[in-house]
């Protein structure tokens, strides 16, 4: 298993000397919102963050505007005890689109689409996380303050859900997404 570690959130911009220019120029790195997901049937989904001064922020998610599907179900999972030791998820979906936003804290998603294993960290509350169908997910590593709000692209089916790893596979051997 690869275990690659991204986050997402910005990285620091340094600042660096051009001394072959003649005076010192400081030019900013360009900054790395999203790190590439190497995963197939996922990417990152930034909503707009609107600052509206002393009164706070407001972040806004629109079905087929930000969010790639219309959105039938939202849940979300707080008040997780014995947090470091959760594991949540731990399945793939036939059909089912998501779009994962930890909205308060941070907590980590492994993600497995057949060949590739990656982990990422969600930590931004405007920056979700989308999986697609057939894309292995297990939620760890919760800070004791996090909230993980989903918004799913249908209705609960325990029909959808495949949640034995080997059936996966299996799943993905069927559909052709993987070679055997």
């Amino acid at each position: 298993m690869v275990n690659n570690i991204v986050k997402n959130s910005p990285m620091r911009a340094s600042m660096f000397a051009d001394t072959l220019l003649g005076p010192k120029i400081t030019c900013p790195k360009p900054v790395k919102i999203h790190p590439e997901l190497r995963v197939c049937h996922a990417r990152w989904i930034e909503i707009p963050e609107i600052v509206d001064g002393k009164d706070g922020i407001l972040s806004v998610a629109e079905e087929r505007k930000n969010i790639p599907f219309n959105i039938k179900r939202v849940y979300y999972i707080y008040n997780l005890l014995n947090h470091h030791d959760v594991q949540r998820g731990k399945h793939a979906h036939k059909t089912l689109e998501q779009v994962l936003f930890c909205i308060n804290g941070s907590c980590r998603i492994t993600l497995h689409d057949g060949l590739e294993t990656q982990e990422v960290v969600l930590s931004r509350p405007n920056v979700g996380l989308y999986i697609g169908p057939s894309m292995w997910h297990v939620m760890h590593s919760f800070e004791n303050n996090c909230i993980l709000l989903v918004m799913a692209s249908d209705y609960f089916n325990e029909e959808d859900y495949i949640r034995n790893y080997d059936d996966y596979l299996e799943h993905l051997q069927r559909e052709s997404i993987i070679d055997e």
